[in-house]
């Protein structure tokens, strides 16, 4: 898994649940298990957002979920103007957050980064070593 998403052993997963996201994202977000499919095969849902919720075959084994938050009618976004590649969604990470697991071959500072960060921001949250390996 490391080696499909990352070169870096400053690296980290963050984990959660379908079901506290369910729960604690805000309304409006979209949430979809991505569907897996031959690039040939025909989508059975066909909308404006359909795409994003579709992947190859061969990305199987993530089992990803995907969030996706819609403009809002009023929003207006400008493609040229770098504020509006992103809009910002407020969580509640406290609640989100189940686990944070560090690169099998991270050294003892990144790790004393990530356990510094945690203390910081999600106290009831302890980091722990990726039992995959590299």
């Amino acid at each position: 898994m490391w080696k499909a998403y990352t070169q870096s052993p400053d690296s980290v997963v963050v984990t959660t649940s379908r079901k506290a996201l369910g729960r604690f994202l805000p309304e409006g977000i979209m949430q979809w298990a991505v569907k897996y499919s031959p690039l040939d095969a025909p989508r059975t849902e066909f909308t404006h957002n359909s795409l994003f919720f579709y992947k190859p075959s061969r990305y199987s084994f993530e089992r990803e979920f995907r969030l996706l938050r819609t403009p809002q009618p009023e929003e207006v976004f400008h493609f040229e103007n770098p504020k509006d590649g992103f809009r910002k969604v407020s969580i509640p990470t406290r609640k989100i957050v189940h686990r944070v697991i560090t690169h099998p071959c991270a050294d003892s500072r990144t790790k004393s980064r990530v356990d510094e960060l945690l203390r910081a921001f999600l106290p009831g949250i302890r980091r722990s070593d990726s039992a995959l390996p590299t």
